[in-house]
């Protein structure tokens, strides 16, 4: 295909930018080119599309005005009529229009018609916006380019897969960095020996890792099954309370071989029955221990259950829970997920398979937070849920914190006895701040070092 300039484009990208489809959605390794892409691909488009009009997405201002200045050097001053660095906007002779946008207010992109649209790192951005752009470029019949590094198992990897279900309108494209011609393949090995696996496949080669990053061992122990209490065994609960648009989870363990047993999700409906159903499948599992979250309106949940003798008024009276509270907070969540994390490297406990249980545990994020000095906060992508998460990490926390600590493994048959369990103490409360602060690993690593994300900007 023949271009009034030079866009310069590796294969792999020129395969994407001639591809005829709709929407064309790019998996990409960092360092294969993707911001070169990007910017090339926007000039491009404006410099050889008469009168038309274009945007560039990207997950936060400070990375759109970095594309802006970046499309603004590849357009010369000949082919500009106007251009705005505060309002990201560039207008050329032939009519041609590009604006540059943050995907952190999906609402500031209402309202335009583009004829195309491309989106620099898709997997990061708010998943809202892409419904937004459906119905933008639909007004011009315009395309589409999403183009990112995977991210666990998010709204992007649903994208990628909709050539599955629409391989009329949508095409997936995969690449690795060793798919960029330019980029040193001495350095790619460098960071292969330098990064844990999990992070190279998934930051280099561009794969979406099963179960996430953060939980990557999630199809190992998904094998427990469903069970009917056992008399004399011993059962811990994780549950965690529905907020506003999320749900109620139970999940039930068996301290004999820390087995989940019984698994639970309550539409936010009646908060009457959801109390009901908390203790009536509590006391059914020999009066369960249940690691409660009391977050928010989870306190006057608690507080309503601690109170409760009976499932409703007339029912046998069954005497009360053991419960025991945790508050999540900015330091005592990522706690929390990090302990389940090791549980599930280490094979100790054991889930019941559930595409929703697995669809949360691999859409889970973790984003290194400087405003905790280092530590990993844990989080869903937005409006998405960590219900089943969060309760599964209670769970495990019951289980490694008040049945003899047994999480460490590998058991032996006298440690299965349930007989020999150490009692739960009903009155304890989980401090898990201060277990932080006495913690001799406080910092926890993020992925990559600085001179990884130097190298990798000079070809990306």
């Amino acid at each position: 295909m023949a271009y009034e300039f030079n866009l310069d484009l590796h294969p792999g990208q020129l395969e994407v930018y001639n591809d005829p489809h709709k929407h064309k959605v790019i998996a990409a390794g960092k360092g294969w080119g993707k911001t070169a892409f990007v910017t090339r691909c926007s000039a491009g488009k404006a410099m050889t599309t008469d009168n038309s009009c274009g945007a560039v997405i990207a997950p936060i201002a400070k990375q759109a005005n970095y594309d802006y200045k970046l499309i603004r050097k590849l357009i010369t001053e000949k082919r500009i009529e106007k251009s705005s660095e505060r309002w990201m906007e560039l207008t050329l002779r032939n009519g041609a229009e590009i604006g540059m946008f943050s995907a952190e207010i999906p609402d500031n992109i209402r309202g335009y018609a583009w004829d195309w649209v491309i989106v620099d790192e898709a997997a990061f951005c708010d998943p809202e916006i892409f419904e937004i752009i459906d119905s933008q470029i639909g007004k011009r019949r315009g395309i589409e380019w999403d183009v990112s590094t995977p991210n666990g198992k998010n709204h992007f990897y649903d994208l990628y897969c909709q050539e599955e279900v629409d391989p009329k309108n949508y095409k997936s494209f995969h690449f690795t960095t060793y798919d960029n011609p330019h980029y040193p393949v001495e350095e790619i090995e460098r960071m292969r020996l330098k990064m844990p696996e999990n992070v190279f496949r998934q930051e280099i080669l561009a794969e979406f890792i099963e179960g996430g990053l953060v939980f990557p061992h999630l199809a190992d122990i998904m094998t427990a099954v469903p069970r009917e209490p056992i008399p004399g065994h011993q059962y811990v609960s994780g549950i965690d309370i529905a907020k506003v648009n999320d749900f109620t989870v139970i999940k039930i363990a068996d301290c004999a071989d820390n087995h989940e047993v019984c698994h639970m999700r309550l539409p936010h409906s009646d908060w009457s029955m959801i109390k009901t159903t908390i203790y009536v499948t509590l006391k059914r599992y020999n009066n369960a221990t249940a690691i409660i979250d009391q977050t928010g309106v989870g306190s006057a949940v608690v507080e309503d259950l601690q109170k409760m003798t009976r499932a409703f008024d007339g029912a046998p009276d069954q005497g009360h829970l053991i419960l025991i509270p945790v508050a999540f907070t900015q330091k005592s969540k990522p706690e929390l997920i990090r302990n389940y994390i090791m549980a599930q490297n280490n094979a100790t406990i054991h889930l019941i398979f559930d595409m929703i249980v697995k669809k949360e545990h691999e859409q889970m994020m973790a984003i290194k937070s400087e405003a905790l000095q280092g530590y990993i906060k844990y989080q869903a992508p937005k409006g998405r849920n960590d219900d089943t998460v969060m309760a599964g990490a209670l769970m495990c926390w019951g289980l490694d914190h008040y049945t003899a600590n047994q999480l460490a493994g590998p058991f032996t048959d006298n440690e299965l006895n349930p007989l020999l369990k150490k009692k739960i103490d009903p009155s304890c409360q989980i401090d898990i701040d201060a277990l932080i602060l006495k913690s001799e690993s406080k910092q926890i690593a993020g992925f990559g070092t600085e001179e990884d994300q130097n190298i990798c900007s000079n070809y990306d």
